[in-house]
């Protein structure tokens, strides 16, 4: 086992051992940071793996909040079976925003997304009689066994784990390379046989159901699934995650919905304009840090461990003693 695997290993350890630590409060601040980190990840398989930048997210996240929640109201299912609900849902609603997305690249991309992100949000606003409006849709059925806010956070971090894994081998399969092959020149690919679209509809895809099992937890963990999760700002929220965390780096999103999440608490705690101070840290992250925390923690790192070149030896001449 390496010194990566083991690091990962113990830190894994550490987030299981973290409600022997700290009380209720910092819990749930670790468990909605755990829901964010596995919507950054999703998304990096858009943003790293893809290239394209989606505003939208937001959209899909709520999507799947809001589908578990009133699967759970109107048909009386369970967490996993209104979840399973909400994912076949969420994935439709994906693939079809994806269909309609793929065949640009860019502003174009990204407005797409924008669009339904907005979409959504003025649906889950509006539609009061099936969404609630602004009051929000009840929410916040878990499985037995889990109910305690300790007992759901382990089953949050588990699913964190599960994701993260499952990301690390889809990145490196074939499908993965194909991706980014995309990234990197689709006209190649395109030469190879294989159509850009198609693969930037596999990133979507695929984003879009890890993006579907973060807003089932998210509706087991909170009590309503109001408006707001499909905000514009929280789909920024999320882009922030990422880039503050650095995409170059796999669990880079992760590191940066951790970061992100834990000082939006600190801060608001201590302030009013928790806002403003942490649109002066992701600014300062930007300027000192353009790789995002884990890209230039790793830079630094690996300079600093680097073995620096040995000066060649001078020959010696025939004859010399």
């Amino acid at each position: 086992m390496n010194m990566r695997v083991t690091g990962l290993v113990v830190l894994v350890v550490l987030a299981v051992l973290l409600p022997y630590g700290v009380g209720e409060y910092w819990v749930g601040i670790a468990t909605e940071a755990a829901i964010f980190a596995i919507v950054a990840l999703g998304l990096n398989v858009l943003m790293g793996l893809g290239g394209l930048v989606s505003v939208g997210h937001a959209g899909l996240f709520a999507t799947s909040a809001y589908a578990t929640s009133l699967a759970q109201q109107h048909l009386d299912l369970g967490f996993a079976t209104s979840g399973l609900f909400a994912i076949g849902v969420t994935i439709a609603v994906t693939a079809l925003v994806a269909a309609l997305a793929v065949r640009t690249t860019g502003m174009y991309f990204l407005m797409i997304t924008l669009a339904v992100g907005m979409l959504v949000w003025g649906l889950s606003h509006r539609w009061s009689s099936l969404t609630g409006g602004e009051n929000g849709s009840v929410s916040g059925v878990r499985p037995a066994g889990v109910t305690r806010y300790y007992q759901y956070y382990w089953l949050v971090l588990g699913v964190l784990v599960a994701v993260a894994v499952v990301l690390w081998y889809f990145q490196r399969s074939r499908a993965g390379m194909r991706i980014r092959g995309t990234r990197d020149s689709a006209a190649r690919m395109t030469s190879m046989g294989y159509s850009p679209a198609a693969q930037r509809f596999v990133a979507f895809l695929a984003s879009g159901t890890v993006t579907a099992v973060a807003g089932v937890l998210y509706a087991g963990y909170y009590p309503v699934v109001s408006p707001s999760t499909a905000h514009l700002s929280m789909s920024i929220l999320f882009m922030l995650m990422v880039i503050a965390g650095g995409s170059s780096v796999y669990l880079g999103p992760a590191v940066g919905a951790i970061v992100l999440t834990v000082l939006r608490a600190a801060v608001s705690a201590e302030t009013q304009r928790w806002a403003t101070i942490m649109g002066l840290i992701l600014v300062a992250v930007v300027l000192f840090a353009p790789d995002g925390i884990s890209g230039t923690l790793r830079g630094r790192l690996r300079r600093r461990t680097a073995v620096p070149p040995q000066p060649a030896r001078e020959p010696v001449a025939q004859g010399a003693r």
